[in-house]
């Protein structure tokens, strides 16, 4: 390639490319009208797209749990890389970073709330009823939170009672809190 001399870098390639060809594909394009378009269509695509990757993701990570919306996000992601992909195979040049930062930063707002906020609760109730109720109790009332009603639950059960000698001299000494 030293002797050549035309060897000029391009964006697609990591070896040079002959200038002459740069110049014979510039002209291609020109008498084809085959070149990229940046326009009103254009701009109000990217408005569209980023009103999805911002406003319709959001409300979707907000209505999904955590375990989904990484899937969800992998796959939005997937759809505005393969939707840019295309629309730049048929000439048109539209905006990709400003989408994709909002789809991520979407994402990352949206899963760092309910890490932080969601589970601070959590650690909160679990603090609360651990001293009163066994562990796996709590466990399955944080996985299904429809058990936590006033009111408890009507069950048929059997019951032994049985008499703790001087328990009842104790009990009247204390107060119900310390007993």
């Amino acid at each position: 390639y030293v002797g050549i001399g035309d060897i000029r870098p391009v964006p697609v390639q990591k070896q040079g490319y002959p200038g002459v060809e740069i110049h014979a594909n510039v002209i291609d394009n020109i008498l084809n009208s085959n070149f990229l378009r940046r326009g009103f269509s254009e701009e109000i695509t990217d408005l569209w797209v980023l009103l999805f990757c911002g406003v319709v993701m959001g409300i979707v990570f907000v209505g999904m749990t955590p375990t989904y919306s990484w899937v969800v996000f992998l796959v939005a992601a997937g759809g505005l890389v393969t939707f840019n992909y295309l629309e730049f195979l048929n000439g048109r040049w539209l905006s990709f970073v400003i989408p994709s930062a909002t789809l991520l930063a979407n994402y990352v707002g949206v899963t760092s709330y309910r890490v932080i906020f969601e589970e601070k609760e959590k650690r909160k109730v679990r603090g609360a009823f651990g001293m009163y109720v066994h562990p796996g109790l709590i466990s399955q009332m944080m996985k299904n939170p429809d058990l936590l009603r006033l009111g408890g639950e009507e069950a048929e059960m059997s019951v032994m009672f049985s008499d703790v000698r001087g328990f009842t001299s104790i009990s009247e000494k204390l107060t119900p809190t310390e007993l």
